[in-house]
């Protein structure tokens, strides 16, 4: 089931009302900060019907499965018109990857966690979204969550099937080398903790304060990435 959030006479209307959800106090039990900080750039935005997404066993072995590899090269265009490849994006910094499915409205939620870890880190850390989108959709995604860290389309999945994220709201970390330190299969909150020790290591600086506040108590994957010849509707879960 999809919905649009469209803007009515009441705003983006009461059926977009649960995805505009404000960050809760203490872990959640469902994907609870949905942000579409935006709401005129939110219409028309395509989302599937919020599920819950725990991350299994088997889910999170798969991810971790990836780590220890060399990631795979890429080359993708990004929604400010350059182009970014694995050799730009490491070398002097690490890189921080936030898979982005389109229609995922978990990843509406894990992108607030994502974006204050950029924040904490922009200096010594390269972060960066990757979204299953062409420019148009990819744009008014930015929009609608207002995000500040690099968006590259990948309409046809080619970096998105090469680190193997089967889901939105994966997230890899990739070292200088161009090596895979670590995949995680959602976000949560000790998660989030985890990360955010791994990213201060690496860039050979204190931990910094991060707030978890809202983030899932457990952890908590997106959508499934569709094949990219498949239409909308035909994907679900």
């Amino acid at each position: 089931m999809k919905i649009v959030l469209g803007v009515g006479a009441a705003g983006v209307g009461a059926i977009a009302a649960s995805y505009l959800l404000t960050p809760q106090r203490g872990p959640s039990k469902l994907d609870p900060v949905i942000e579409a900080q935006n709401r005129a750039a939110a219409q028309g935005l395509l989302m599937r019907k919020k599920k819950d997404h725990p991350v299994t066993p088997e889910m999170q072995a798969n991810a971790e499965g990836q780590e220890s590899k060399s990631a795979p090269n890429f080359s993708l265009m990004g929604l400010d018109g350059k182009t970014y490849s694995l050799a730009s994006l490491t070398g002097s910094k690490p890189l921080l990857i936030f898979f982005i499915e389109k229609e995922c409205p978990c990843c509406l939620g894990a992108k607030e966690f994502f974006e204050r870890l950029h924040l904490l880190y922009r200096a010594e850390v390269n972060s960066v979204g990757i979204i299953n989108a062409q420019k148009d959709v990819a744009e008014k995604w930015r929009s609608s969550t207002k995000a500040v860290f690099p968006i590259l389309l990948d309409p046809k999945l080619s970096a998105i099937k090469g680190f193997n994220a089967e889901r939105g709201a994966y997230v890899t970390l990739v070292d200088r080398n161009g090596q895979i330190l670590k995949q995680y299969a959602g976000y949560g909150a000790d998660m989030l903790e985890e990360l955010n020790e791994r990213l201060a290591v690496l860039a050979g600086v204190k931990k910094r304060r991060l707030n978890t506040m809202g983030a899932p108590g457990h952890l908590t994957g997106g959508c499934v990435f569709p094949e990219p010849e498949l239409s909308p509707t035909r994907a679900t879960d």
